[in-house]
């Protein structure tokens, strides 16, 4: 059973569309105070309407995760605004990469770099502005989202996968230093889950395989985050940290994404 997020609050750096978009929405019921972070205005703004007509409390703060400066700014935003963060949420990525991250021989430096920024580097410094302001508070919850990729040892998308499994260490990293602080960072480690993003991209040989492999018969959705996301952010999740918890349905034999 979940817990009440009563009077905490939680950013969701990349909460405008797919899972983002469905845990900012949770993470409102459960009575958070929710700063919706994303690169498109617009489908954040959408949200923070979608709360506000829920009864609920969001703000919205247009930041770039591939620039750390603008995702320093979205923490700083958030704690300004709020006087204290209690939940860090990082989901956003960089979909624009999947037409230039290939295999080893067919990819350059800069797509490697601009992978692991938006996937690594722009989690990690969300995480060094929010832990502060969370330990200042008492603590708090953070939640890094990962994918299958990070271990399944693809023969594409090689950047993703580094900086993927770069956020599992950093999950690990920032527990196990600052856990008694009374900071708890676990990670959602995804399948295939069927965003727009992911059904504008993936071709249909590869969706049919993965649905083929899937222990559950179905692909994933946005709103199946939602419960992992909504028990790691509460405080009946309080003796669980540096978790990676898989969101996919059953083991997926290497094609999870």
């Amino acid at each position: 059973m979940t817990g009440s997020l009563e009077g905490r609050v939680v950013i969701v750096a990349g909460g405008g569309n797919g899972s983002g978009r469905a845990c900012s929405l949770a993470y409102a019921a459960a009575g958070a105070k929710v700063v919706i972070g994303d690169i498109n205005g617009p489908a954040a703004k959408s949200v923070r309407d979608a709360i506000a007509e829920q009864g609920g409390s969001a703000s919205v703060y247009e930041y770039d995760g591939s620039d750390l400066d603008s995702v320093r700014a979205l923490v700083r935003f958030a704690a300004s605004e709020h006087g204290r963060i209690d939940g860090l949420h990082n989901i956003a990525g960089n979909p624009t990469l999947h037409v230039r991250d290939l295999d080893l021989l067919s990819s350059d430096v800069s797509t490697w770099e601009d992978a692991f920024r938006s996937h690594f580097s722009a989690y990690a410094v969300a995480a060094q502005e929010a832990i502060p302001v969370m330990i200042e508070c008492g603590g708090g919850s953070i939640i890094n989202t990962s994918s299958g990729m990070a271990i399944s040892g693809e023969a594409i998308k090689l950047g993703y996968q580094v900086g993927k499994r770069a956020a599992e260490l950093l999950t690990l990293h920032i527990a196990h230093a600052y856990g008694r602080q009374g900071i708890r960072s676990n990670a959602l480690r995804y399948g295939v889950i069927l965003t727009a993003n992911a059904k504008a991209r993936l071709d249909k040989a590869f969706l049919d395989d993965a649905l083929d492999r899937s222990w559950i018969g179905r692909l994933g959705e946005p709103q199946d985050a939602v419960g992992a996301a909504l028990f790691l952010m509460s405080d009946a999740a309080n003796f669980i940290n540096g978790q990676i918890i898989e969101v996919a349905g059953g083991k997926m034999l290497g094609i999870q994404g």
